[in-house]
């Protein structure tokens, strides 16, 4: 089966956060979780795999700030 790719904006926090977490624990989709911090974005996919354990490895975390044109290219 082909993985799906899909990147999340502000994936994060909110409702960002809990797309990631809903589309991570479907089969066949790997989530690019985007986020203007690493840190804060490493720490949503923990708390994400800490309560659904089958989304370990199907979320990365991408710096995505639009206030810095280095991170959107």
């Amino acid at each position: 089966m082909e993985l799906k790719g899909v990147l999340v904006t502000g994936g994060n926090a909110g409702i960002g956060k809990a797309l990631c977490k809903l589309l991570a624990s479907e089969d066949g989709c790997q989530v690019s979780m985007g986020s203007r911090s690493v840190d804060k974005g490493k720490a949503a996919v923990a708390s994400i795999c800490k309560e659904e354990p089958s989304c370990a490895g199907r979320i990365d975390v991408v710096q995505l700030n639009v206030q810095n044109d280095a991170s959107v290219m």
